[in-house]
């Protein structure tokens, strides 16, 4: 089967994996940013694999602000367990 070229790699059940994705938007004046990063881990240890993501904002003269976040699933979840998105502490 021929697979996306953009597609997510990740095979649920496999182990020893990270896979990660940047996007970065910059303001070409150079007063804003925003950053988004989304990582997908599957640890050798066979434990649930997770997806981590975070978020953060930057504008010049402003403190930065951003937040994170992990799901996952557990084989005693019917569901995957909802994101939780934590605020970057300021």
């Amino acid at each position: 089967m021929d697979r996306d070229w953009n597609a997510v790699r990740f095979e649920p059940g496999s182990r020893g994996h990270v896979e990660s994705y940047f996007f970065k938007l910059n303001d070409p004046a150079g007063n804003r940013a925003l950053w988004l990063k989304a990582t997908i881990l599957a640890r050798l240890d066979g434990s649930p694999p997770v997806a981590e993501a975070w978020a953060i904002a930057f504008e010049r003269g402003v403190e930065a602000v951003g937040a994170s976040g992990v799901g996952g699933r557990s084989p005693d979840m019917e569901e995957g367990m909802p994101y939780v998105i934590v605020p970057v502490q300021r």
